[in-house]
């Protein structure tokens, strides 16, 4: 059934202390019989046995296990065979302490797929009376004595009717009579399976070995067939045999009868004793000079027979009730589950934590601070790698051009060289980032407030509204989906914008009908433009205007500064002068020219064009109670380009075919400081800024990392005896694998994932807040993308323990634990 073929194994090889502790083992051995292992300690004969059935591997040679033939040693070969095949009766036990003896034993039986509660129940209890074990079935492993645990261990290697039973000193912490009967059950068993039997007792190998293999120094020095009947001559000291004891005392009284033995002839001390019989309990008193007292009750150790000691015969050491037959399992039914269901290991996680030490509880913190910090860096990283509609301006028709240090990029081109590079059809959107109202039609007061970037709705060409109807009229604007949509819905969490419902504003019909304001100026959306940008969409004529509302200037007169801005014109009803001749020229007002103390150009007298610094040429004067200078639409987007290239700027132009733009550009002016955009225009990022996250970001996901490694290599610790047990009866990696990962996924949800959320709440209102930390971006997407690194950080950090120790083979976790 089993076959070793030059079998080598070594401990500390290549090292001044190296054993061999398999020395070229050759053994082939049958399908039935007892076979016993002998030898001093230290010959090999538990690594022998090991690596008979998988719990160890070799350096070298061939191991055939009935049509398995293994040349190295394969984990998942060997769990199916220790699973199916192989009953293992361990020296130190190997029982789990959290488990009572019944679970102990049906541990096995559910590893084999067997999840029939009946049938695992009638043969738990019939391997455990045959051990003597059935009344202690409902105690832990840890409330019974060594001889009990070695019973349990037996039964559970038994029960499961395995066709190999490899055991380890099986008897060397039982008495007696308990080593006879199990025994006896072990003889029964190898009438029909193999068993291989690892002992130091040579009476034991006489009595019942088929088969007698001695080892030394990793060697086989003997392999013979026993032969012999040999008598076992053994007097079990647990039974005292009244007839071989001298009677030293003995009265038969009516109420009370005493007697007295000694097991010798020597003269003993007076011993004087008292009988006591009060509210029906008898007390003793005993006055003697032994110093040992012991009462015999029904649970005592100790058997008294009125009888002499005889010798056995073979049938007293041979002949048991034991029927292996019971235990068969071919007609049962099995599923191929789980051992331990998720249920199960969420409850042991659960009781981790709650028993954790303060040093554990304060570990537990410190991963609720790393989820925090996580929720920080993600929304930094975020800059870099969200799908950019949450971070730009305009759409995929436009280019940006930027005078950015990080393209080697620090002078941009004149607003005359652009003019040059760009097409018919182009234009430069110079409009910044605009401030809307939404005001209450009764008395004028605000209801909230909304940013969006403005973008003529000329430019929309062919584009179709989502809702609503297309702006026509100059007091008319349209918005974007995006920024419709979070009036009504946040993009965190999906939960309603409380603000715009408090006002009864639910829909995008209800938005219809609300008094929008900027800078004075009444508006009203008409429509809903498809876009996941916060654009408003607006006029020619009222682009002009909210961009001309935008450009003023100081002017520094001695004591005083007075604020000029620009409007535009197409007519205008002239007081003096005429209409500019050139784009050279502008208009101003009347109040402009009292304002500067110019009151005497305001004469018939005056002759136009006059030269106003720091205006330039005036050509004519218009009635007019603002301080305003009226410009060309090109004369304002000239003034502004020229103020926007005197420092770090960004342009956007709108165009239909942003690759040619871009060359044209190139080619006129040899600047190379654009990007064509993949979905919108991105805003960089300062060096600066990229220099200090970057770092950062590593830092904390590296911090989390180690510390969550911390945290399950202790538990790995703390669990590395159930482990090795496990790993012994083979139950598969992948099982214990998927308890550590569920384990790993639960802590990671009460400690991290509740920090990154808490941190991401409060990110979301902060960003969305007056203050606007706009560094940081938290979004659904976002969101999720931080949730899947605080699960992958931790479950791949706390699964580094595991790993490693699972490519270790059972006895070596084993001899891990023992150390």
């Amino acid at each position: 059934m089993i076959k070793l073929n030059n079998l080598e194994k070594y401990f500390f090889k290549n090292k001044r202390n190296e054993i061999h502790v398999i020395n070229d083992i050759n053994l082939d051995l049958p399908e039935s019989g007892l076979v016993v292992l002998l030898g001093p300690s230290g010959s090999g004969k538990t690594t022998l046995l090991n690596v008979i059935g998988g719990l160890d591997k070799t350096e070298s040679g061939e191991i055939i296990f009935e049509d398995q033939v293994m040349k190295g040693y394969n984990a998942n070969k060997w769990d199916d065979i220790r699973n199916e095949k192989v009953g293992y009766i361990f020296q130190n036990y190997n029982l789990l302490p959290s488990m009572t003896v019944f679970e102990n034993v049906a541990f096995v039986l559910r590893l084999l797929g067997i999840y029939d509660e009946e049938k695992i129940e009638n043969s738990v209890h019939y391997i455990l009376k045959a051990v003597g074990m059935y009344k202690y079935r409902k105690k832990k492993a840890t409330q019974l004595s060594g001889g009990q645990q070695q019973r349990v261990a037996i039964a559970r290697a038994l029960v499961k009717n395995p066709d190999v039973v490899i055991a380890d000193e099986p008897t060397g912490n039982l008495d007696s009579k308990n080593t006879f009967d199990i025994m006896k059950i072990i003889k029964e068993i190898s009438k029909n399976k193999l068993v291989v039997l690892v002992t130091h007792e040579k009476d034991i190998a006489s009595i019942y070995g088929d088969r007698i293999i001695e080892l030394k120094d990793g060697q086989i020095i003997s392999d013979e067939s026993n032969e012999s009947q040999l008598n076992y001559d053994h007097k079990d000291e647990n039974v005292v045999y009244l007839k071989d004891m001298h009677q030293i005392v003995d009265e038969q009284g009516e109420k009370v009868s005493i007697t007295a033995y000694d097991e010798s002839n020597v003269e003993i001390d007076p011993i004087k004793v008292k009988f006591i019989i009060r509210n029906k309990t008898l007390y003793i008193d005993v006055d003697s000079s032994f110093k040992k007292v012991k009462l015999i009750e029904d649970n005592s150790n100790l058997i008294i027979k009125d009888e002499h000691f005889k010798k056995m015969d073979e049938s007293d050491y041979t002949e048991t009730t034991f029927d292996a037959d019971y235990l068969n399992y071919r007609d049962v039914d099995r599923h191929n589950k789980m051992f331990v269901s998720f249920g199960q290991i969420l409850k042991l996680a659960a009781q981790k934590v709650i028993q954790s030490t303060f040093k554990g509880k304060l570990l537990l913190l410190g991963f609720i601070v790393s989820g925090v910090m996580i929720a920080l860096a993600t929304g930094l990283a975020a800059n870099f790698f969200v799908p950019k509609a949450y971070n730009m301006r305009y759409d995929n028709h436009y280019v940006y051009v930027t005078n950015d240090p990080e393209l080697n990029v620090f002078t941009m081109p004149s607003y005359d060289e652009l003019n040059e590079s760009l097409g018919e059809d182009d234009f430069i959107n110079f409009s910044t980032e605009q401030t809307f109202q939404v005001v209450d039609q009764q008395n004028d007061s605000v209801f909230f407030t909304f940013n969006g970037f403005i973008e003529k709705s000329s430019l929309l060409r062919n584009q179709r509204v989502k809702d609503g109807e297309f702006a026509t009229e100059d007091n008319e604007i349209m918005i974007s989906s995006a920024l419709a949509d979070s009036f009504f819905t946040s993009p965190l969490f999906g939960f309603g914008n409380r603000l715009a419902q408090e006002f009864g504003i639910w829909d995008y019909d209800d938005l219809y009908h609300e008094k929008i304001k900027h800078n004075g100026e009444v508006y009203t959306i008409t429509g809903i433009i498809r876009s996941d940008l916060a654009l408003i969409y607006t006029s020619d004529h009222t682009y002009m205007d909210m961009l001309a509302f935008n450009q003023g200037i100081i002017y520094d007169n001695d004591d005083y500064q007075v604020y000029y801005g620009y409007d535009y014109y197409e007519t205008s009803d002239l007081s003096y002068g005429a209409l500019p001749q050139n784009e050279d020229q502008v208009l101003v007002s009347t109040a402009l020219l009292e304002t500067l103390g110019l009151d005497n150009l305001l004469d018939d007298a005056t002759v136009f064009p006059v030269t106003i610094a720091p205006i330039g040429d005036v050509s004519g004067v218009v009635e007019d109670e603002r301080p305003f200078i009226y410009l060309k639409d090109e004369f304002l987007e000239r003034i502004y380009a020229s103020r926007l290239s005197s420092y770090y700027v960004s342009l956007y132009i709108h165009t239909d075919d942003p690759r040619t733009l871009i060359d044209n550009i190139k080619a006129d002016t040899d600047f190379i400081g654009m990007r064509e955009s993949t979905y919108a225009i991105t805003q960089s990022l300062s060096t600066s800024f990229i220099t200090f996250m970057i770092p950062m970001v590593i830092i904390i996901f590296a911090a989390s990392f180690v510390g969550f490694y911390f945290l399950m290599h202790s538990t790995m610790i703390s669990r590395i005896y159930e482990t090795s047990v496990y790993r012994s009866l083979g139950m598969k990696k992948r099982e214990l694998f998927m308890s550590y990962i569920v384990e790993s996924a639960f802590i990671s949800t009460i400690s991290s994932v509740v920090g990154y959320l808490v941190c991401s709440y409060f990110l979301f209102r902060a960003a969305n807040s007056p203050l606007g930390f706009s560094m940081f971006i938290v979004n659904g997407f976002t969101l999720l993308i931080g949730l899947l690194m605080v699960y992958a950080i931790n479950i791949f950090a706390g699964m580094i323990p595991i790993t490693t120790l699972l490519r270790k083979t059972p006895s070596e976790i084993s001899s891990k634990y023992d150390i």
